[in-house]
């Protein structure tokens, strides 16, 4: 019985670190998720293993949207379906936001335009469970009493139920509302301030809420900056405007928080972005604000540089060592970028990856490995023909290993001076993410603990190594490197074998008497000389060359060869000047001689 139990430990020990494994390693993957696809928006880790995401489609006719269950691979498992079958007349129906609960089924907060009127629209909560059928649908917002879907952000409460906050339908005033783990609602608070909205709200250690947002004007930009402290109840406790002016008269800074998190002494950090005074365009925000709502400290990203720059942080999320995690997006008349950046509790950078394109939307959050979950489309044929695409990165921010190209994967007579081949990015219409270097190694044997060829600091997906050996298997394998962080981890392993480095060449026709193995000429030589032999007859011959330690350096031969005298040139300009020897065997004869290099 010891003995069984002991072997089911270590199983499971095997089984727990397999799944490890598995979980950290980084991918991307692509899904045509519908026909006029917008990719995937919201996303995260179900508590039984594996991930979801949700996808919206068909904006120009009766929109619906799909639940992806993906395992720890981030391949598909199961694929569910929503379209427009709730009450009223439901022309098009979109998830806004979803987050998992605890059973392992989601929260969804959803979206609906109100047929024939697209002015008149309304929200809903949908639970699912965890096979992801619908198990309750609440109306938070109906079209007859709030006009506009207007509701944004939700979050699972401890209790089994959520909580939403957005604005009410006419703009008014932020609103928050309580739902139960039965769909009913408990409790639903307009804010004590008018004319804004929150964007984003975060659990607090004393059971309330903290949200962000920012007060709508009337050509709909934000124009200040809003974070409230609630209760348990959904009752104001602070509220705090910030870069509050007016914009006509120069001193106004046009600012809004799009994300917020709570930390660990009770206040809580802000991501957004704010102008410079009497500007539109902005830089990514960054704020600390203590347990009473002051603000401790700001930092501000991608400076703004011109009217068509803006910078945005998107998002905020507190890792374990009160260290957070965020997602700026910078808009450009160039190229847009998207960034990861984790920083420490006073805001500045510990690692910061750039290079995601402008398809990559959403930083979901991280899974239980610490990998960071991302979210996005590819761009279709049309705006709204795309691909959803879904990146889970290391700890570090790093993205999935380089691809191996060429040599293909177990190639043989390859040059003994290989140029080796591999693409950073593995999606033909990307890059999502573009690294800045690369380190590639080459070695004798699959452990990698003969390595014959290392370079670091490679700027192109192509190097070409030193000379290796004739007639040898060599292992390959490449790891890319971001601005910052951590490297990927290292790509799968291909092999090649190296065929010979020179010709034979028959110098005379008459069959000599006897074997023999002339010594080379010129000798000294830099950096060519030949080397010539006779076979009396038919014979498999190997001709080799071996430095003083007695280490085969190459292999001008390993072939049958019919009865005549040859000539073989040996190039040595890969070798460093010295002696060597050079070895010629067949079935019945076997003779050395030395020869020097002299550079």
């Amino acid at each position: 019985m010891k003995k069984i139990m002991l072997a089911w430990l270590l199983l499971s020990v095997l089984v727990v670190a397999f799944s490890s494994v598995v979980a950290q390693t980084p991918y991307d993957k692509y899904y045509q998720i519908l026909s006029k696809s917008f990719g995937f928006g919201p996303a995260g880790q179900l508590p039984g293993g594996g991930y979801f995401a949700v996808g919206n489609a068909d904006w120009w006719g009766p929109i619906e949207f799909s639940i992806w269950r993906l395992n720890e691979k981030g391949d598909t498992v199961k694929v569910k379906k929503y379209s427009s079958t709730l009450p009223y007349n439901i022309y098009k129906r979109w998830a806004v936001n979803a987050v998992s609960a605890s059973d392992g089924g989601l929260f969804i907060l959803t979206g609906h335009w109100y047929s024939p009127s697209w002015t008149t629209g309304y929200n809903s909560v949908m639970r699912t469970n965890a096979q992801f059928d619908s198990t309750w649908c609440t109306i938070i917002s109906p079209q007859d009493a709030w006009a506009g879907a207007s509701l944004t952000d939700l979050i699972a409460t401890p209790d089994g139920g959520c909580l939403v906050v957005g604005q009410t339908g006419h703009g008014d005033s932020p609103r928050i509302l309580k739902i139960n783990s039965t769909g009913s609602i408990t409790w639903d608070v307009t804010g004590s301030v008018s004319g804004y909205i929150y964007n984003s709200v975060c659990l607090t250690s004393d059971g309330g809420y903290i949200a962000t947002g920012g007060k709508r004007t009337s050509t709909g930009y934000e124009s200040n900056l809003l974070v409230t402290k609630l209760n348990s109840a959904g009752a104001t406790v602070w509220n705090k405007i910030f870069y509050s002016g007016s914009l006509s008269t120069g001193d106004k800074k046009v600012s809004v928080g799009l994300s917020v998190a709570a930390t660990s002494d009770g206040g809580c950090m802000v991501a957004g972005n704010v102008s410079r005074p009497g500007e539109w365009a902005s830089s990514a925000l960054l704020m600390r604000l203590n347990a009473t709502g002051d603000s401790l400290w700001t930092k501000k990203y991608y400076p703004w540089k011109d009217p068509n720059e803006t910078g945005r942080a998107l998002k905020v999320l507190r890792l374990p060592s009160d260290q957070y995690l965020m997602f700026l997006k910078k808009n450009t008349t160039t190229v847009p970028e998207a960034t990861l950046m984790k920083v420490n509790s006073s805001g500045d950078s510990l690692w910061t990856q750039v290079g995601y394109g402008s398809g990559i939307g959403n930083m979901v959050g991280t899974d239980s490995e610490g990998g960071i979950i991302l979210t996005g489309t590819t761009g279709g044929a049309n705006y709204y023909d795309c691909v959803g695409v879904f990146i889970r990165t290391t700890s570090g921010g790093m993205y999935k290993s380089p691809e191996l190209m060429s040599p293909s994967n177990t190639y043989t007579g390859i040059d003994m001076i290989p140029t080796l081949e591999w693409r950073g990015s593995p999606w033909s219409g990307g890059p999502f993410h573009k690294p800045t270097s690369f380190r590639v190694q080459v070695a004798r044997d699959s452990a990698f603990a003969n390595i014959v060829y290392d370079k670091s600091s490679v700027t192109t997906t192509k190097q070409q190594t030193t000379k290796l050996l004739a007639l040898t298997k060599y292992i390959w394998r490449v790891q890319s490197f971001g601005k910052e962080g951590s490297p990927t981890k290292w790509s799968p392993v291909f092999s090649f074998t190296t065929g010979v480095s020179t010709s034979v060449e028959t110098i005379d026709s008459e069959v000599p008497l006897s074997f023999s193995l002339k010594q080379n000429y010129p000798n000294p030589f830099n950096p060519n000389t030949v080397i010539r032999f006779s076979l009396p007859h038919k014979a498999k011959v190997l001709l080799e060359v071996f430095n003083l330690l007695g280490q085969r350096v190459e292999v001008l031969i390993d072939k049958e060869l019919d009865a005549s005298s040859y000539k073989v040139n040996f190039n040595a300009v890969h070798f460093a000047s010295g002696i060597y020897f050079y070895q010629l065997i067949t079935d019945d004869f076997i003779q050395a001689k030395k020869m020097l290099l002299i550079k």
